[in-house]
């Protein structure tokens, strides 16, 4: 009777879970805030000894708004500033010529400085050769930028809603998740040792994941401060704090800074500092796939106190599964897999 009644409960479950899946990604992102926001909401109620239930959703709100006051909207005012700069940059530099008529532009004035420096060491490289492929490849991309911007233009009322959806999952969870999760897991997941494992992997997969990516956003935009100071590249605070946002997000990272500015100092005809920043670019990259499971290993001495190599395999092949969520689930995965491997055989069995 009992596994009659568990095996419904799961059904039930999967069927609430197809209802949501148009929402999964919007929820689980305010469930991963709500995560890691509860241990502060925690600490100031039993500071305050705020006792009464209302007291939680004033401070999880609280909390909510001050972490979007600090985050979202300064990323929100910086990308906005940024995106004007670079569509001025763009509208200067091509005038009435087509995205297409601005690349051969580019290519020109590359095959000019760029490529007696390739053939000097040996490279026998023209940029005027790729004038071809480049018409090749721009028609169908412009098509589909195109074609981007325009559903970027109508899923305006979708974003709303995901942010919307965000925001009361974050407050939700945040109010409700701990008591939520402790009447769930136990439903789900009837062994006690396994569920705490799932928990405690998972908690300290999340912490590291969040300290590290801090740590590198501050390396990274400081070598773009750096970079285009050192080359005079106009506001380079502006790109400098856009860098810092955009490096949590893996792989994408601060590449569209380091490429603008490379492309303003070719059209400026500083062939020099347009190659040093995008040889800067390679280098920040690859810092992201090297310091970032470095900063996990060493900022935890838990469930990602694994090697290096299957760290950073977990985080580079989990990015390239599940795209960003895989940065988290990745290292979950071989944190669970080692957790598990350090049970005794006999005590698996017996929990059986």
């Amino acid at each position: 009777m009992q596994l009659r009644r568990r095996i419904f409960f799961v059904l039930v479950v999967v069927f609430c879970l197809l209802v949501l899946k148009p929402f999964w990604f919007p929820m689980a992102t305010g469930v991963t805030l709500a995560y890691l926001c509860e241990g502060p909401v925690e600490r100031l109620i039993e500071r305050w000894r705020l006792t009464r239930p209302g007291w939680r959703w004033v401070i999880s709100i609280g909390m909510v708004a001050v972490v979007q006051g600090l985050f979202i909207v300064p990323l929100l005012l910086l990308t906005w500033s940024a995106t004007k700069e670079l569509l001025l940059f763009w509208e200067g530099m091509s005038g009435n010529e087509s995205a297409v008529e601005t690349g051969y532009k580019i290519l020109g004035w590359m095959d000019q400085k760029i490529t007696p420096l390739l053939h000097g060491f040996g490279f026998n490289l023209s940029f005027a050769d790729m004038q071809g492929r480049l018409r090749e490849f721009m028609q169908p991309m412009l098509k589909n930028v195109a074609g981007y911007l325009g559903s970027a233009l109508s899923a305006t009322p979708e974003l709303l809603l995901f942010l919307f959806i965000t925001w009361m999952a974050w407050v939700y969870f945040l109010v409700y998740g701990k008591s939520q999760r402790q009447a769930l897991l136990p439903r789900l997941i009837p062994w006690g040792e396994q569920r705490g494992m799932l928990a405690s992997t998972l908690g300290d997969v999340l912490r590291a994941v969040v300290l590290a990516s801090i740590v590198l956003a501050l390396v990274q935009s400081l070598l773009v401060v750096l970079t285009l100071a050192a080359f005079g590249i106009p506001k380079f605070f502006l790109w400098g704090a856009l860098a810092f946002f955009l490096s949590f997000i893996p792989v994408f990272g601060t590449a569209p800074v380091m490429i603008s500015a490379a492309i303003w100092s070719f059209y400026h005809d500083r062939v020099f500092a347009g190659i040093f920043i995008l040889c800067m670019a390679v280098v920040i990259g690859l810092t992201d796939n090297v310091l970032r499971p470095l900063l996990m290993k060493n900022s935890s001495s838990g469930a990602t106190d694994m090697p290096f190599f299957w760290l950073f395999m977990s985080i580079v092949g989990g990015i390239a599964v599940f795209g960003v969520a895989g940065a988290v689930l990745g290292p979950w995965a071989f944190s669970l897999f080692i957790a598990v491997q350090s049970i005794p055989l006999i005590d698996m069995s017996g929990s059986e």
